[in-house]
């Protein structure tokens, strides 16, 4: 279970999806700003991916219960990671939408 929430302060951060037989698949960077693993840890689920430094890096732990209590009080924080996850949907369908244009040029 998420247990913790990741906020990279400095540096670059690599997510990555490990299958059953061991292969990575790369699922995105990361950069400053950028709360990782939070999704799982609002949803109280595993950790879908993990993160490796690329770059020498700067992150600070969030515990998963203090920031849950935090989001629920609203403010900024909930702002913050409303913006963080509307930008990764955002990136998403637009990345796709690119894949699926591309594979009809084929």
């Amino acid at each position: 279970m998420a247990e913790e929430v990741h906020f990279i302060e400095r540096g670059l951060v690599k997510v990555k999806r490990y299958e059953l037989g061991g292969r990575g698949m790369f699922i995105g960077l990361r950069t400053p700003g950028w709360l990782v693993d939070a999704s799982a840890v609002i949803l109280r689920r595993p950790y879908p991916a993990t993160i490796e430094t690329i770059t020498r890096c700067r992150l600070r732990r969030i515990a998963a219960e203090t920031f849950r209590k935090l989001l629920r009080g609203g403010g900024q924080l909930s702002w913050y990671v409303a913006t963080l996850h509307s930008q990764e949907i955002y990136d998403h369908v637009a990345h796709v939408t690119c894949v699926e244009y591309l594979c009809r040029g084929s």
